[in-house]
């Protein structure tokens, strides 16, 4: 008889057996959004969608892992499940991302010398003509999808497989718009909030009032707070292809008590771009890329998408 395991709040429990399973989904403790996976599924499947779990119902057929004989019995398949959806280990999301670091150096120098001149050339195109219209357009227009397209290189990384040259310029093809409309919707969120947050600032100054700052700043730690419930929109649009509020609803879903972990995520970071720093400036590209690779992997991490 196959054991079953259940994914609640990105936690994985089990295993258990069929008819604990389908006592928990016929007295509503586990609901039909809820994810399990038994030996021989390919990958979590919301309980929806497996009528074996529904007393009496036939298995779901499910086809098997590629490379794995079709006859094989339950217990010679994949014998432990993949993680799940939500789970937040530190010490898995490390290893994946220095493995992935350590195998796509080359793309990730490549990527940000790409990236980094670009901005150069700009810069100074923009200190000769005394503006910063082109720098603003190449940044929206597109840096968004060059930035998007050196996450999915090092998501693909993270996934073992070694992202082409052209896994840069991709999100152009596939995912552009999409990336262009969330992009403009966070640029005017940001602009509005530091309107607020400056216009607020001067208010206490005239006032002499240091309490009018309490309530901007609170403002500010859930505007922290929402954008790290959203940093995994964009790679959810080029990895899974998707549009801009599924991508929002999927990275609200997959964080969902993991703000922690991820300012804990950011911690590790500066601590990373502090060690490049501190290696004469050599190191910063790098660090830079090493920190792509570690959100990449966090991506994979709390999606189960590995």
């Amino acid at each position: 008889m196959s054991e079953w395991y259940h994914a609640r709040g990105g936690e994985r429990h089990g295993p258990v057996s069929l008819e604990e399973m389908q006592r928990l989904v016929r007295e509503g403790l586990l609901g039909p959004d809820e994810l399990a996976w038994r030996s021989g599924l390919p990958d979590w499947r919301p309980i929806r969608e497996l009528p074996e779990l529904h007393d009496g119902a036939a298995p779901a057929a499910a086809p098997p892992a590629a490379g794995l004989d079709p006859y094989s019995t339950p217990d010679s398949l994949a014998g432990a499940p993949p993680h799940a959806p939500g789970s937040f280990d530190f010490s898995r999301i490390w290893a994946r991302a220095w493995k992935a670091f350590t195998e796509s150096i080359l793309f990730g120098l490549f990527t940000l010398l790409v990236l980094g001149g670009s901005n150069i050339v700009l810069s100074l195109i923009d200190a000769f003509a005394e503006t910063q219209v082109l720098g603003i357009v190449f940044a929206l227009f597109a840096g968004t999808a060059l930035q998007a397209g050196a996450q999915l290189g090092a998501i693909r990384a993270c996934r073992g497989q070694a992202p082409g040259m052209g896994t840069l310029l991709e999100p152009f093809r596939t995912s552009y718009l999409p990336l262009l409309a969330f992009a403009l919707v966070v640029q005017g969120s940001t602009l509005i909030f530091m309107l607020v947050f400056i216009g607020g600032a001067f208010g206490a100054v005239e006032l002499e009032s240091p309490a009018v700052l309490i309530p901007l700043l609170l403002v500010a730690l859930v505007a922290i707070w929402v954008s790290l419930r959203l940093y995994l929109v964009v790679p959810f649009i080029v990895d899974t292809l998707s549009g801009p509020v599924t991508a929002v609803k999927a990275s609200w879903a997959v964080t969902r008590g993991r703000v922690l972990h991820l300012l804990g995520l950011g911690v590790v970071a500066c601590a990373v771009m502090l060690a490049g720093l501190l290696l004469f400036l050599v190191g910063v590209i790098p660090a830079t890329w090493l920190i792509i690779c570690l959100f990449a992997s966090a991506y994979v991490e709390l999606s189960g998408n590995d």
